[in-house]
């Protein structure tokens, strides 16, 4: 594709579930200013920090919470359940285990359904953002290890990161290595030690209850200048989704990302 077909990215209609790219300035290509590798100076020793987080690993291992049910989203409308009081399950935080069944990452629903072009368009559209090749991508949320798999074919040097037990077993299942695949919840810290050439985090955020989400884009953050980004956007007069407790405007996630230096382009309908 030619270089001057992404200027179209910046001005396009957005529609459910919209996809975003957010940009540090050091991501270069059309806002390059400085290397991340210029800066290493400022950055912490990976060891002492890999130590500290494998204490929270191991409380992640302790897989607390409680089992969700129908309950939750009885009359309920958008995901302005989990905040009303009158809600038996408002302002619980859900196991994670016990929240999706291994039929939830089958293929007969879901993503993988939906945009069966993702991978392609990653592909496509991030080396016009880096100004080079892409060659690394770390993926947080992954859905049983769809896009994984298809990335991993074509060569690209991937980690992925899923936190339910069921959709880590699938990932595996589908032929991802182990040593490419991390079991993680992303509802907490979360580091491995290397950055990355992109980050993805597609229809992950709206699944987390509202207190994980700037933890969530600290996670992102952390691996990479770029990263390929959705969400569910408020929709008070949708059906609740026993799944969807973080369904919240883009003003939100953009503002997260605004505090650690982030810019957002928002992507054009064909690559939903």
């Amino acid at each position: 594709r030619r270089k001057d077909s992404f200027s179209s990215l910046t001005a396009c209609r957005r529609r459910s579930p919209p996809y975003m790219l957010f940009l540090h300035p050091f991501a270069g290509g059309m806002i390059r200013r400085e290397r991340l590798s210029d800066l290493s100076e400022a950055y912490a020793d990976a060891e002492p920090i890999a130590a500290h987080l494998a204490t929270l690993h191991g409380l992640a291992s302790l897989n607390r919470g409680y089992p969700p049910s129908r309950e939750r989203i009885k009359g309920a409308r958008g995901s302005f359940w989990w905040s009303d009081p009158a809600h038996p399950e408002s302002f619980l935080i859900s196991k994670l285990d016990a929240t999706y069944s291994p039929k939830y990452f089958t293929a007969a629903r879901g993503h993988p359904v939906n945009n069966l072009g993702y991978v392609d368009h990653v592909t496509d559209i991030v080396p016009h953002i880096l100004g080079r090749n892409l060659s690394s991508i770390v993926e947080l949320g992954n859905g049983g290890g769809f896009f994984a798999i298809k990335f991993l074919k074509r060569g690209y040097d991937l980690v992925t990161v899923e936190g339910n037990g069921n959709g880590y077993a699938a990932t595996l299942s589908r032929g991802v290595p182990s040593a490419r695949a991390v079991k993680h919840d992303l509802r907490l810290p979360l580091f491995l030690g290397r950055r990355f050439d992109v980050a993805l985090c597609t229809e992950v955020v709206e699944h987390v209850e509202p207190p994980f989400a700037s933890q969530i884009v600290l996670n992102i953050v952390m691996h990479s200048d770029v990263v390929w980004f959705s969400f569910a956007d408020v929709n008070p007069k949708k059906q609740a989704w026993v799944d969807h407790p973080n369904e919240r405007p883009l003003k939100m996630w953009a503002a997260l990302f605004d505090f650690y230096g982030f810019g957002v382009i928002e992507l054009p309908a064909r690559v939903m």
